[in-house]
């Protein structure tokens, strides 16, 4: 993943956090916390963008909102079926839903 993160997203994305030996998986908010405090971050003014029920879940674990993006693993219909309020159809429309 650490790969992949540089090749692709650089100075961009700074770190990345995946599966970890011993530590709970999403949507255990683990993983959320253990970055936001890599990044120095606070939970107030963080959103937690993903493409799945379970990246639904772990928001809502974590304390944080969320924004679905209709490009991944879900259908625009089966994100509408979860009643997801924020859905981004293309990039650039995330930072008009933060």
């Amino acid at each position: 993943a650490e790969e992949l993160r540089v090749r692709f997203f650089g100075e961009y994305i700074p770190i990345i956090e995946g599966d970890v030996a011993g530590r709970n998986r999403k949507p255990d908010p683990a993983p959320v916390m253990a970055a936001m405090k890599a990044l120095g971050a606070e939970g107030e003014g963080a959103v937690y963008i993903g493409d799945t029920e379970v990246d639904m879940a772990t928001a809502q674990n974590s304390g944080l909102d969320f924004i679905a993006v209709a490009w991944g693993y879900r259908s625009l219909q089966q994100l509408n079926d979860l009643g997801i309020e924020k859905i981004a159809h293309k990039p650039m429309d995330v930072l008009n839903l933060i």
